[in-house]
């Protein structure tokens, strides 16, 4: 990331992320007004920085990139319609770069976290027309994602 506009775009992806996760834990659902809140913030920082800057592209692309991986993992019932416009909001926020480390850390996350609600039998049970399926809150992988990728660009940068 670079920018003047980095620590606003840190605080309000982890806002966003955090907002959606409370939302996921309470209805099993990403409210559409939590993500076009972050949309428009988005929208505005990468405007913004336009405008002073210039240097957006890795911003709209590392959305677009986003959506369109979890898009894909949306196709395979692999997470919610939620999870993917946060995904692509947290990528208008974070670039490219930082956005591929944190689905690949999320990703992984979800494996554990699947894991382990499953052994303690915490897990939701849906039916789908393949069969019954589990779920999971894939919006805290997704912070848990955030967070360890975002530590691991602080700690280059203080190193």
């Amino acid at each position: 990331m670079d920018g003047g506009s980095e620590s606003i775009r840190v605080l309000f992806a982890v806002l966003i992320t955090i907002a959606a996760v409370f939302d996921d834990m309470k209805r099993y659902k990403i409210s559409n007004r939590i993500v076009g809140v972050g949309f428009v913030v988005a929208v505005a920082v990468n405007v913004f920085e336009l405008f002073t800057t210039g240097k957006v592209v890795a911003y709209f692309s590392g959305g677009l990139v986003a959506f369109v991986i979890m898009l894909i993992a949306y196709a395979v019932m692999a997470v919610g319609a939620g999870d993917v416009k946060l995904a692509g909001v947290l990528g208008m926020f974070l670039g490219l770069d930082m956005i591929c480390k944190v689905l690949v850390l999320a990703f992984l996350y979800t494996g554990l976290l699947g894991t382990l609600v499953f052994l303690m039998g915490h897990s939701r049970e849906i039916k789908l027309a393949i069969g019954k399926v589990h779920t999971i809150h894939y919006s805290l992988a997704l912070l848990f994602g955030e967070v360890c990728g975002l530590m691991t660009m602080y700690a280059e940068v203080w190193i």
